[in-house]
């Protein structure tokens, strides 16, 4: 047998998956203010897209004009409007930023496990052939190894011929 080679051959270390928990402790903080956001309220309301964002920074353009006063009067908050506008630009480069980060994250999770996985499986065939040689105590490590394909045969469906 030759021996497994690895996708990925990396080990973080405590300081570096703690300042990850604080940077996500530090987002949920931050997006705390979502919590008084009624969902219903949103759900019923046009989603903004890039797109619609170009429109409303147009809209917004066109309120805060010279003959915006004349034409829309005092019917939209331009503060809120601008507020809102800045919010919707951060969450869209935030969610873009963290999408990427997820991805990264599943594809190292992914190659971790497949790496464990494949020498886990390895480790099984050795201690399986040990155990048909009779090595000392290798009965009692293809017992707990074996196990987990029993389970497996048990509840795979019969097809009836």
């Amino acid at each position: 047998m030759s021996a497994i080679q690895n996708l990925v051959s990396h080990e973080l270390t405590t300081a570096e998956i703690q300042s990850v928990a604080n940077s996500i402790g530090v987002l949920k903080t931050t997006m705390a203010f979502v919590d008084n956001i009624d969902p219903t309220s949103v759900s019923v309301k046009v989603s903004m897209d890039v797109a619609n964002k170009a429109f409303s920074e147009d809209a917004y353009a066109i309120l805060n004009s010279a003959d915006g006063p004349g034409m829309i009067g005092g019917f939209v908050n331009s503060i809120e409007m601008a507020k809102d506008i800045a919010l919707w630009t951060a969450m869209d480069n935030i969610e873009r930023d963290l999408q990427s980060i997820l991805s990264e994250v599943q594809r190292a999770k992914r190659a971790a496990g497949s790496d464990a996985f494949t020498m886990a499986l390895r480790i099984y065939d050795l201690v399986k052939l040990a155990q048909k040689s009779k090595v000392a105590n290798a009965d009692a490590a293809y017992q707990k190894l074996s196990a987990r394909f029993a389970r497996i045969k048990k509840t795979k469906v019969k097809v009836a011929k």
